[in-house]
């Protein structure tokens, strides 16, 4: 089998900026993949208009729910950087009597007050911290969850492993475990899609140093 070639630095760059740094679909900041749109094995080429970027939960999503070319390109088309651009525009913000913040959106006034002055004390997010968000749906696995809690906190386990089909739902209860788990680490918490089922992932590499 052919080794597929890295994508050129400059698409790649090009398809992260008109992206605005963000999942395409749900604006999540890292780790940021470029998705084929026209699967590889299919179109044999890296072109900037027949990639987006996504996020390693979305481009898991992509493959495993068959998102497919039109869907897809509606993303590229109107990224959530975009989208979030247009929200903006529509919103004004000021303050009261109180000093109270008060955005007004679409004739709607919401009175934050504190929260604004909270929100900026926050310290800002460690690039280390890369954990994905699980599916929102996510249900069932308590048997398997309880194993892996059980293997990690009582048995003092560094390293677990799940084994099964390719779309079964591996990553995303790791991803609902390490979510758990992640107050535990509280230094970093490293995500790497190693494409071992993605249907775009055909001759390709990862490096994860």
């Amino acid at each position: 089998m052919a080794k597929r070639p890295a994508i050129p630095a400059e698409i790649q760059r090009q398809v992260l900026t008109e992206a605005g740094h963000r999942c395409a679909v749900c604006g999540e900041s890292c780790p940021l993949e470029r998705a084929h749109i026209i699967p590889w094995h299919k179109s044999k080429q890296h072109r900037a208009e027949d990639l987006i970027c996504l996020c390693a939960n979305c481009h898991q999503r992509a493959d495993t729910e068959g998102w497919g070319e039109k869907t897809l390109r509606r993303w590229k088309e109107n990224p959530w950087a975009l989208r979030r651009k247009d929200e903006r525009q529509t919103v004004g913000v000021g303050a009261d009597a109180t000093g109270a913040a008060v955005v007004t959106r679409d004739g709607n006034t919401i009175v934050i007050g504190s929260l604004i002055r909270q929100a900026a004390e926050k310290p800002p997010v460690s690039p280390l911290r890369q954990l994905p968000r699980p599916p929102a749906d996510f249900t069932n696995r308590r048997e398997e969850l309880n194993e892996l809690r059980k293997r990690v906190r009582s048995e003092g386990a560094t390293i677990c492993g799940l084994r099964g089909m390719g779309g079964v739902g591996k990553t995303a209860l790791a991803l609902v475990l390490a979510e758990e788990l992640s107050s535990d680490y509280p230094d970093a918490q490293l995500f790497l899609d190693l494409k071992g089922a993605s249907i775009d992932a055909e001759g390709s590499t990862v490096e994860p140093l």
